[in-house]
Order: C-alpha cells, then structure tokens, then sequence
C-alpha cells in the first residue's frame, strides 16, 4: 500500500505516516494470505484524538482491502444509536443478511431476534454472540473479511460485547478488524490486543501538509497556523478558513484548548445558517440516525438550506443519514444550542419517533426536567425489551435511568435490582460498581439499601463485615416473603450465599442463614436453595441437600441454570461424584442457551471437582475453557480460581513448573480464605516430588485458625494429604488431633470427600502392626469416582510391605498403583512408584505417554468430540467457535496423533482410554 494508490485527500491526510500504513498492512495481509494466525495478529485498534486522522487511515485500508480480496463489512458507531440494542451490529452484518439460511435454526432465530425480526426471545447476549460468530465464520471461509468499525467509542455495547467475542474466539478464521476509537489504549477495546496511537505529525510532515493544502500563506501567518495546529491534521485543514482570528504567539496564555478552538470555527459557520438550515441541522445533531426525509418533515427546510449547509462544510445532507464533516461539527451544533432549545428539539424528535418507542424513549428523557413516573415506566418497558433481545447493557442503562427518572420509592429499588441481577448475570464488574454508586445516591426503602450494601459485599467491591450484617439481612429476606416475593428473597440469600463458602462466619450465623433459605420452600423444590444452604452451612445440611439433589434435578431436566446451581450445591458438600453427573446434565443446555456467564461459573467450580476426583486432565479442560470464555465474554469473575485450576492440574500430573507458575500470577489477585486453593496446588506439586517439609508449610495455614488462607471446608480435601505430609515429618500426634477433629465433624455430616480423605489419612497414619487391616478396609471401599485417592493408597500400602520385607505383596500393590497412576496422568507419582517396584526387584520399562499426552487442553476437548462422531461445525457450535477453527485444530490433532482421520482417532482414543 502506497499513497500513490490513494484519492488526494487521503494521500494528504497520511501525509509522512508510513509506519502506520505498514501496521495496517500487516493486518489486512494475514487475513489475505488465509493463514492461521491469532486475533493479535488479525486486529489492530487506531485510537488517538479528534482530527488525527483515524478515518483517513481506515479509508485506505478499506481500499487496500477491496485489491486483496477481501469482502469489506463496516458499521460506524452513532451516538445517538447507542442506547439501540444491535443497531452497530444490524449495520455490520447488512451484506450477510442473505445468508442467515445458512446458520442452524436456533442460530438464525438467535440473530432475528436480536435485530427485531421477530417478537422471539433472543436469549443470551452470548448466544446471539455465539450465533454471529458462526455467521462470520462461514462468509469468512469463502472469502477472506475485512471488519472495519469507526468511532467504536459510540458503538451500543451489545455490538461491542458481540465483536469482542469474535475477536477472541474466531481464532483461525481469515477476518481482519480494524477498530478506530477516541479512547487512549483502545479503551473497551484495548484488553491483550494490539493498539496504534496515532499521534501529531511531525513538523517536517505538518509544514509539507499545510504547504500543499494552503500554498502561498504568508511566512507569518503560516508559522502561526503551524504552532497552534501543533501537528493535528485536522486543524491543519481546518485552521486557515479562520487565519485572520488566530491568537499570537507570545501575546498570553491561550485560552481555548486546540480542539475548542476547532469547535468554536465549526460553530462560527452556523452564524452565517439560514434558520431553517440551522433547525435541521441542530435536529440531525440530536439524533443522527434520523433520515433526511423525518429531519425535514413537519420543519421549514428547504433546497437552499440544505445547500447552504455543504457550502459551509459543516454535513453533507443525504437520502439517509446525515454524514458530518467530523465528529467536532457535530458537537459544535449541540453545544451552540441553548438547553431551552435541545430540549425543545428532543421532545419534537421523540413525539416524531413514537412508532419507534426504543428511540423515542431517550429523547424523552433527554427532554424531562423532572421526575416523570410515566418517562420511568416507558424507560422499563424499554429495559424489558432490550433484555428480550439479550441487550443486557441496555437493558440495565434503561433501568438505572428510570430508577433516577422514577417517583415511585419501590419501583425505583425494584429497577435497581433488576439492573444488578443483569449486570451480575454478565460478569460486569464495572457496571455493578456504577450501579452501586446510582444506588447511593436515590432515595431507596431501607431494606433496598440495605441488600445493595450487602451485595457490595458478596461481590467484593466493598471490604466484608462478616458476620455483623447477618440478622439485619435475614431479617429483610424475611420480610420480602411474608410479602410473599420468594423469588426476590431467594435472589438475596443467592447472591450473599457464596461469599459465606469463603469466609469464617461462625456456626451460629451460616445455620441462621441455611435455615432461613429452607424455609422460604417447605418441598425444598428449587436449586438455588439448595446451593444457599450447601454454600452458607456445608456440614448441617450435607444430608438434606444429597437426599433432595436427584428428584430436584429430575425435575428441573430442561433447566441448565438450576442443573448448574445443583452442580455447586453437590460440589460444596462434598457429594463430587454426583456434581460430575449433574455436570454433564447442565452443559448441553448451558452451552445451547449462550449461558456463558454461568457456564464460565460453573466450569470453574468443575475444576475443583475433577481435582477432587483425582481426574487432572479433565479439571485441564474445564478450567482452560473456563478462562478461555470468560476473556472472551468479559467476565473477570471467577476467572482467577478457574485459571487455579489449571494449575491444580498440573500439580497432580507432576508438573511443578507449570504449578508454580499459574499460583504466582493468582497469587496477585487472591486474597482470604480463597488462598487455601493457592496452598493446596502448591502442596499437591511438593507432595508428588516428595518435598515434605514445603508442603507442610502450605498446609499448615489452611489449617491454622489465625492465617488468613484457613479454609475449614477445604480442610475436608486436605486432610489425607496433611496426614502424609506429617507422617514423613514425624508429626504424626499433630495430623491425628486434625483426623479426631474432622472425624466428630463428619459424624455431623454426610460428605462423601470427607468421608473418603479420612479413610485415607487413617490409613496413611496408622502404625505397622495395624497396617494390613486398615489399608485393607481403606482399599475394600467404594473408590470407583476416586482413582488418584485409589492409587496413592496403593502407593503407600506397597511402600509399608517392602520396607516390611514383604516384596512379593509390595510388587502386586505397587504395579496397581502404577497402572492407575498412568492412566490418571499422574507423572510425579507415576514416577515415585517406578522407584519403589525398581527397588523391590521389578523391572520397569518406560512408560508409553497415553493418547493426547502431547495435545493442549483445547484439543484433547476437540478430539473426544470429534471420536464420538460430531460434526465440525456442531463441535463449532458446542464451543462457540467456527468450524473453520474446529477445523484446523482437528488437523494438528491428527499431525500430533499420527492418525489420518476421525476414524483412526476414534480408535485410537478407545483403546487407550
């Protein structure tokens, strides 16, 4: 690309701007060259000022496009179109719209709805994100696509959320995008992408701009230009219209800023405006998604006004959208406007715009000057359809502002509480902190205030008081049922419940809780009560939570987010071989819905399970996944214990490195009782290399009451691995206090985790005299759904038989263990039991890596897949990628393998398991 290829104007405005046409290229090449490459390496994102000359970049890149081939799709983001769900993405898919047929029914009925093609729910905000990607993904595999957005800055946030999606998961498509935007660092847009800022022009570069744009300036009055326009662009076109009221150097300090002094020329044109043309154009300013036809409808415009207006190189009227000389045009109509007279223009454009109440809405609210209860109801009747087209932002926007619109004192906190369940539902952090801060400044019932305060709180924005707030909390969750708003109280005691799993609140407090919550449903019927009362009161409810999670999961079959809920709730009391039943029930639905939000919360806690199970590789694919969606969707939360995860895995598959590594970076963002999980990857990594006195020393604070990782329900998981650890330390009168402690615990309880790592710390603990009976009950128990605990029984048990002088009963238990352990993966102590059979007189022989030893966690996830017979694009679909990308992993994975096709795959994985 050279500025040869390009019109004037465009040449002139990359004037000396080589390095920035090159980065463009790159980026536009890769997507040609139809080669994959990571989304760091498709995408670029232009940030820099008003008049840096961002358009002009994008234009020739739009140019370079058409001479590669590629097919162009552009949308520019409107501000007065972002409160409007979709209306960016409506735009940027246009050319595509034919093709929908294409894209499997739930995916085209996903996307209708989204744009308002039909009264259908549209879902999840993901799922219609999922369903855009897959129409990317198609059009890109006939022919490489340019994405080229402009001024994302006002893009609605749906289209933001749904392109940020596609950025990160259509990771071997050929789609560039290129991404102009005003905000430093590419702002929304900027996270782990690669951005170019724009700056000033150098003053070689400026001086030869200005020279061939305004030739035969006067030296003086040319240095002036060059000094203010100070390498901007846009002021060096801008700047000499008005050379006779620039300001002299040296004559004080200037007063305006470079770009209100382009504003102010901007609005100097309107001067010399007819009033009709003045009127349309004030109008179009307030709304410029308005077409010319409505602008003049109703207003005294004519022919000559509109032709006064592309004289004054203000806009360029049109049969559709107005298009402005530059944003700066723009904001100076708005700003020159009296309030009297935008408010005046707002109400004449939402009393226009009535047959479109999701436009009309927000020029009414521009247009009030005071609480409006009738403003607030229209702004919630918006919310409620934005949400129906799974525009949570929006949605939530419209809530917030009806709740500060509203005169009505519980229809403003219900407003408010909505907007949170929405912006909790996204794993939007940020817009819960606004929301609290909208909160805290309306007039809200007590109990409203209250429950703000307190998910403040539970979601970590607000430092935790602990126990302090529990009866003032159960005492509103109380009132809001003998209202008879169970719902509502549920949502309350839900939203609180998994801040009391991490934290010390004393046994009074979760039983006043886990009560409270199983009150509020006699028939113990709905899943989030169970969760509440596993989360708030693990050991008293145990039983009552196992005894109800089969009928209640019967009967919530086609619920995936109540499924969800009883995966936690089974996982939290310990009952892990049924929260991997429930698991595979909640995924389909979960992953069909785009309920990635919980999909996202629920992997993550699916790690720690499989972790439990001793199933390393499996806790490597959920947690990897986990992570992988929650960057691809946004969501900060939860994403630091399921990146733990990964690392929990690789502590039990022997790879200390990759262990330490993960808890390091996790190390940063964790605080409290959650540190236990940090404890327990490290301890898992220092037990499998047999470095006992490390790993006392990281289970030691899980255990102590005065170290802020103490856990006492992550003790449950530990305490076979503290009783080892101290064993080896000679400390064995220390682990057996713990065991007689847990062991009164578990005789309150019913948690099968507890249960089976007590059996295990018995055994490991008990004296030689004893060892046979005890190791004897330990192996004779049900440990199917606990192959790890299985092997390292064995493993200890051959261990106690040889240094007894008892080789030939050592060999059989070790050579079990061994076959156990490399079938879980478990190198470190797959390699400690080679040792103990090397040394009981057996020979070894290396072992075979399993099938996929050598494949990432994405691809193992692919390839069980693909073995059992599914389809690449519905593999696509599963995993909210494009089949293209499916493909191309497939095609490593067959490279890894040595295999040719699916079938030999299929085989191969069946007989190694």
């Amino acid at each position: 690309m050279t500025k040869d290829d390009y019109c004037p104007a465009i040449m002139t405005a990359l004037f000396g701007r080589d390095a920035e046409i090159t980065a463009v290229t790159g980026v536009l090449d890769v997507a040609a060259a139809r080669v994959a490459a990571p989304a760091e390496q498709r995408t670029l994102l232009i940030c820099g000022e008003p008049g840096i000359g961002k358009t002009a970049l994008l234009e020739a890149a739009v140019g370079q496009a058409g001479r590669l081939g590629l097919r162009v799709l552009r949308t520019t983001g409107v501000q007065s179109e972002a409160d409007l769900p979709y209306a960016g993405l409506h735009q940027l898919f246009l050319p595509l719209l034919g093709e929908l047929d294409r894209l499997e029914p739930d995916d085209r009925d996903a996307l209708g709805a989204a744009f308002g093609f039909t009264d259908a729910e549209a879902g999840s905000p993901f799922r219609i994100a999922a369903a855009g990607l897959q129409l990317l993904g198609g059009s890109a595999a006939e022919q490489p696509v340019l994405i080229a957005v402009e001024d994302a800055h006002w893009l609605d946030g749906p289209t933001r959320d749904v392109l940020m999606f596609v950025l990160r998961q259509a990771t071997h498509d050929d789609i560039a995008v290129l991404i102009t935007t005003r905000e430093t660092g590419g702002g929304a847009y900027g996270a782990g992408l690669p951005v170019l800022a724009l700056g000033r022009l150098a003053p070689e570069a400026a001086a030869g701009l200005l020279d061939e744009r305004t030739p035969g300036l006067p030296a003086e009055v040319r240095e002036r230009l060059l000094g203010l326009a100070d390498g901007l662009p846009l002021a060096l076109r801008e700047l000499p219209t008005a050379a006779t009221d620039l300001p002299v150097p040296g004559a004080g300090p200037a007063v305006v800023t470079l770009t209100g002094r382009l504003e102010q020329i901007f609005a100097g044109r309107l001067a010399g405006l007819p009033p009709g043309a003045r009127t349309y154009l004030l109008f179009a300013a307030l709304d410029d998604g308005v077409r010319q036809d409505d602008l003049i409808a109703g207003r005294p415009v004519t022919a000559a006004d509109l032709d006064a207006i592309v004289a004054a190189r203000l806009a360029t009227p049109g049969p559709g959208a107005v298009r402005w000389e530059h944003p700066l045009a723009r904001s100076a109509v708005r700003q020159s406007a009296a309030p009297a007279e935008r408010r005046a223009a707002h109400a004449a454009l939402a009393a226009h715009l009535a047959g479109e109440p999701d436009r009309a809405v927000w020029h009414r609210a521009a247009a009030a000057i005071g609480p409006d209860e009738d403003l607030a109801e229209a702004l919630a009747a918006t919310a409620h359809r934005a949400r129906r087209r799974g525009a949570l932002a929006i949605a939530i926007a419209a809530l917030e502002q009806a709740a500060v619109t509203g005169t009505d004192q519980t229809r403003r906190g219900d407003r408010l509480l909505t907007a949170v369940d929405f912006a909790s539902n996204l794993g939007r952090m940020d817009l819960l902190g606004h929301l609290f801060e909208v909160a805290a400044g309306v007039d809200l019932d007590p109990a409203t205030r209250n429950y703000f305060s307190w998910v403040e709180e539970a979601v970590g924005l607000r430092a935790w008081t602990g126990v302090e707030r529990v009866p003032a909390f159960t005492a509103a969750v109380r009132d809001l049922r003998d209202a008879g708003q169970i719902d509502r109280a549920l949502d309350h005691l839900f939203g609180f419940a998994l801040r009391c799993w991490y934290s010390t609140m004393d046994d009074e407090s979760r039983a006043e809780l886990s009560t409270l919550a199983a009150e509020l449903d006699p028939s113990l019927s709905e899943p989030r009560q169970l969760a509440v009362m596993a989360w708030c009161d693990p050991i008293r409810q145990a039983g009552t939570v196992r005894g109800r999670l089969a009928a209640v999961a019967a009967a919530r079959a086609g619920d995936p987010e109540g499924l969800a809920h009883l995966v936690m709730a089974a996982a939290a009391v310990g009952d892990h071989p049924r929260a991997a039943e429930l698991l595979e029930l909640a995924y389909p639905g979960l992953r069909a819905q785009g309920r990635i939000g919980q999909l996202v919360e629920t992997l993550g806690a699916a790690a720690w399970m499989y972790i439990q199970l001793g199933r390393p590789r499996d806790a490597e694919i959920v947690s990897d996944e986990a992570v992988r969606l929650g960057r691809a969707s946004g969501q900060p939360r939860m994403i630091a214990i399921a990146a733990l995860g990964t690392g929990a895995a690789a502590a039990q598959r022997g790879d200390e490195a990759l262990a330490e590594s993960v808890t390091a970076q996790m190390e940063l963002v964790l605080a409290g009782p959650a540190i236990a999980h940090l404890r327990l990857v490290r301890a898992t990594a220092l037990l499998g290399a047999g470095r006992y006195p490390q790993a006392y020393e990281q289970l030691r604070t899980v255990f102590d009451p005065a170290d802020p990782a103490y856990h006492p329900f992550i003790q449950h998981w530990l305490i076979g691995d503290w009783a080892e650890t101290c064993r080896h330390l000679g400390r064995a009168d220390e682990a057996w206090s713990t065991v007689a402690a847990l062991t009164e615990v578990a005789g309150r309880t019913d948690s099968p985790g507890l249960d089976v790592n007590l059996v295990y710390a018995r055994a490991i603990l008990s004296d030689d005299e004893d060892a046979d009976q005890v190791f004897g009950v330990a192996l004779a128990g049900d440990l199917d759904a606990w192959p790890l605990l299985r092997a390292r029984l064995l493993l200890a048990y051959g261990i106690r038989l040889r240094r007894r002088r008892r080789v030939t009963d050592a060999r059989g238990r070790l050579r079990s263990a061994l076959e156990l352990f490399t079938a879980i993966g478990a190198a470190a102590w797959a390699g400690q039991t080679r040792r103990e059979l090397v040394a009981a007189g057996v020979t070894v022989a290396d072992p075979e890596p399993p099938a996929g030893a050598g494949l990432t966690a994405q691809e193992t996830q692919i390839a069980r897949l693909a073995a059992g017979g599914i389809t690449n694009r519905e593999i696509g679909r599963r995993l909210f990628l494009s089949h293209r990308t499916v493909g191309t992993h497939l095609h490593r994975i067959y490279f890894k393998l040595g295999v040719p096709n699916r079938t030999a795959l299929a085989d191969l994985l069946s007989r190694q398991g």
